[in-house]
């Protein structure tokens, strides 16, 4: 509406300067957790994500490499060592009827950050259109490099089938938590199917799927070794978990439901609801 300024992946010191002002990274700049759309986006959109990464591409096809090439997910967590996170498999950042999660770590300390940049068809046009046109490289690509998939970034370990949608994770010093509905479907049996086919197959687990969304027959809270990525525990709850709506502190942990519950768990007289 021309009255608001969107930050985008614009770094800021501690002081409130501003480190740039093009889009474009410096090799020398740290990666960071950041969203392109806001950590309070619980809808769960295809473009819109978290991503441990220097910036964000714009354009048609930014969205889907940026996921592919660095630690990306619906939700983050970090320690001093490791990201972990919980999103899509790279091979599906496209377009796709089907999506597939899984859980994943990846070392902080190794893992080499990588710029993607959106092939832009309407740069390449204008110098086309207005040869005498200068642009400045500096404030945007006119052109390339199209990144194709080769191998997506390393995983310390990763769980590519977790029965759960995760809504809520927390990070303590030696487990994950992790909370949400029960993932009942099996989307990657039907990748290459025909939607309306695999759709009559299945309207009734996708009915029941649907139903889970919504909330019916509450949700599963279970805790996840930073290790290894093996389940150490279930919970049942009640309620979905609001998105993000977890934390941990000092041996106890703070669920936030979406019926307006909010309950404590942990060790000791006053653990439980």
């Amino acid at each position: 509406d021309g009255k608001n300024i969107y930050m985008r992946s614009m770094p800021f010191d501690k002081k409130g300067n501003r480190r740039r002002i093009t889009h474009i990274a410096k090799e020398t700049e740290t990666p960071h957790l950041f969203s392109p759309t806001g950590f309070l986006d619980n809808h769960w959109f295809h473009r819109s994500y978290w991503t441990y990464a220097r910036s964000f591409p714009g354009g048609w096809i930014g969205h889907l490499n940026a996921g592919r090439y660095n630690p990306s997910g619906r939700l983050l967590v970090l320690d001093k060592s490791t990201i972990y996170g919980y999103g899509r498999k790279p091979a599906y950042y496209k377009w796709t009827t089907s999506l597939e999660y899984r859980l994943f770590a990846v070392d902080k300390n190794t893992h080499t950050p990588k710029d993607i940049y959106a092939y832009d068809y309407f740069k390449v046009a204008q110098v086309k259109n207005f040869p005498k046109m200068k642009i400045d490289r500096s404030l945007g690509l006119p052109y390339g490099p199209r990144p194709k998939l080769k191998k997506s970034y390393a995983c310390k370990w990763e769980d590519t089938s977790p029965s759960l949608l995760v809504l809520a994770m927390v990070g303590t010093k030696d487990s994950l938590f992790v909370a949400g509905p029960k993932d009942i479907m099996d989307e990657q049996s039907y990748f290459h199917s025909n939607a309306a086919k695999a759709y009559a197959q299945l309207k009734g687990e996708l009915k029941s799927q649907s139903d889970i969304w919504k909330g019916k027959g509450g949700a599963v809270l279970h805790s996840v070794s930073k290790k290894d990525g093996t389940t150490t525990a279930k919970h049942t709850l009640d309620a979905l978990p609001v998105f993000d709506g977890m934390i941990a502190v000092e041996g106890k942990l703070f669920v936030s439901l979406a019926n307006g519950r909010l309950i404590c768990l942990g060790a000791g007289p006053r653990g439980g609801n």
